[in-house]
């Protein structure tokens, strides 16, 4: 079933632990996302003002059950980049920053924006699948916590750290290595 989640920003769309889509309120009539006709958007619009968490309504042919307003608490950064190898120069897919509720949230952001736009490893930014943890009174700078690698792996910072200090160790001088 095809969750909706009123937040404080928009609607959405949600399909298991996948984003399929956000739809911010002041263009919520104007858009045709997530497969929603101007029509239902605009129908959805006025119902989803009125229901209260868990409540079931139905758009098109969608039964949608109104989640509660979630608190994100992450950021993930997205960037799709063209490959040379493959005779791609220009960005693949646009870049984005989604808000997820946790890390698994995060993980499933990367692997379902890898899918769509069909990235092989070489198609990934340095900055892609980064994660950050969003302060909770909503001031200050969101900090990094961690990366979601090509493969769905998360690392934590710690974590990342300690892999590069052991190839320093292993390599301490990288022109000298056999």
């Amino acid at each position: 079933m095809l969750d909706i989640y009123k937040t404080a920003q928009g609607l959405d769309f949600r399909l298991g632990e996948a984003t399929m889509g956000f739809i911010p309120y002041q263009t919520l009539k104007l858009t045709q996302a997530a497969g929603v006709t101007p029509e239902d958007a605009l129908d959805m619009q006025y119902v989803a003002e009125e229901l209260q968490p868990g409540e079931v309504f139905k758009v098109g042919d969608f039964n949608v059950v109104l989640g509660p307003q979630r608190k994100f608490t992450h950021e993930v950064d997205l960037h799709a980049v063209g490959n040379p190898d493959h005779q791609q120069y220009a960005d693949i897919g646009p870049k984005k920053t989604v808000k997820v509720v946790g890390i698994k949230e995060a993980v499933a952001a990367v692997m379902t924006y890898q899918d769509y736009y069909q990235m092989g490893a070489g198609n990934c930014d340095p900055k892609h699948g980064v994660v950050y943890k969003i302060p909770r009174d909503g001031a200050g700078e969101r900090r990094k916590v961690g990366e979601v690698y090509y493969n769905g792996r998360y690392r934590t910072n710690a974590q990342i750290t300690a892999v590069k200090a052991e190839i320093r160790r292993k390599y301490p001088n990288p022109s000298k290595t056999p």
